[in-house]
């Protein structure tokens, strides 16, 4: 019995430190959070052949001719969601900014309007989707971030003073300015 509990415990100890040796270390250094990645590089020795082998993921064809009757003329910036969802940011956008993709490249819908009026942009500078998979795109045009959930409806718009350039949000609900 003694015999098999020690080696209970000892699978238990090892896989509670590899799981935990998977996790990056996080602390606050002067106030800001700094992540610890004890994983070391991939070295090549000096005069070593090494292969790299690329493997195409995924692509979305601007020239094909679906793609381009949706308006998307120019891939500017783009966001993953938790789900696998591609959310672009249009660099030439007729009517939209915003277009959303499943993983596999299907186009879902696009949003973000093109405009001056409330939920719409002039010109955007990022893309990015928060932990509860909402959208939020910078204007630096107009001044403002416009959150908007999965499926393109806006949540809310946040203004910036005119000192600052752009924000770019932050997984605690706060923003790093720029």
């Amino acid at each position: 019995m003694t015999k098999k509990l020690f080696s209970v415990s000892g699978v238990f100890c090892v896989v509670c430190l590899a799981a935990h040796a998977q996790k990056p270390d996080k602390k606050i250094e002067n106030g800001v959070e700094v992540i610890v990645n004890h994983l070391q590089p991939y070295g090549v020795a000096i005069g070593e052949l090494t292969t790299l082998n690329l493997e195409k993921e995924l692509s979305i064809d601007l020239a094909r001719e679906d793609i381009g009757k949706l308006g998307l003329a120019d891939i500017y910036n783009f966001d993953v969601d938790s789900a696998g969802n591609i959310y672009v940011l249009n660099g030439k956008p007729v009517e939209y900014f915003i277009f959303k993709f499943d993983g596999k490249g299907h186009f879902l819908k696009s949003f973000g309007k093109k405009g001056q009026g409330p939920g719409e942009l002039q010109w955007t500078l990022s893309i990015r989707c928060d932990s509860q998979d909402n959208v939020i795109v910078s204007d630096p045009e107009i001044r403002k971030n416009l959150v908007f959930d999965p499926q393109g409806n806006l949540i809310r718009e946040t203004a910036f003073p005119k000192d600052v350039y752009a924000l770019c949000p932050l997984d605690n609900e706060k923003y790093i300015s720029y």
